[in-house]
């Protein structure tokens, strides 16, 4: 019999690198990505998209965009979760009403960069101190072209 038992061992090329934010108040939870049950990942980045379409994100108009995700979505679910997310500072609630809260759009946002990274290889994102101008651009293609010269 072969002596196969890779229980407990883990590749370190395949851990989740999700960032745990850090730089929030000292008072406020941290969390991270994969801490978040489905549900709630889901719920975050719908809040998200109908924050851009909708003036007001309500629990129906949440739960009309998550039904065709899912088979079967209780209202209960729903609200236990959104419950979750504004008791860990992640979503915000008013009259009925849910936003995110800086923490939450920060974890969507380096969640989001995660994914980007891990499936376009071959892309470079630059986050940028200034705008560019011109000059910048024409001293960047210099640069690129002695690098590839090399």
């Amino acid at each position: 019999m072969f002596e196969n038992d890779s229980r407990g061992l883990e590749c370190p090329d395949q851990t989740d690198a999700s960032p745990i934010i850090t730089n929030q108040a000292p008072t406020s939870t941290n969390t991270a990505w994969t801490a978040l049950s489905g549900l709630q990942r889901d719920l975050l980045a719908t809040v998200a998209s109908l924050e851009k379409t909708t003036h007001c994100p309500d629990q129906p108009t949440i739960k009309t965009s998550l039904e065709n995700q899912y088979d079967e979505l209780l209202n209960n679910h729903i609200q236990q979760s959104l419950n979750d997310l504004h008791a860990d500072n992640i979503i915000k609630s008013g009259n009925q009403t849910y936003y995110l809260t800086q923490q939450g759009r920060q974890l969507l946002e380096v969640y989001t960069q995660y994914l980007v990274t891990a499936c376009y290889t071959d892309q470079v994102v630059l986050h940028l101190e200034r705008p560019i101008t011109p000059g910048d651009l024409e001293q960047l293609y210099t640069r690129l072209e002695e690098v590839t010269r090399r």
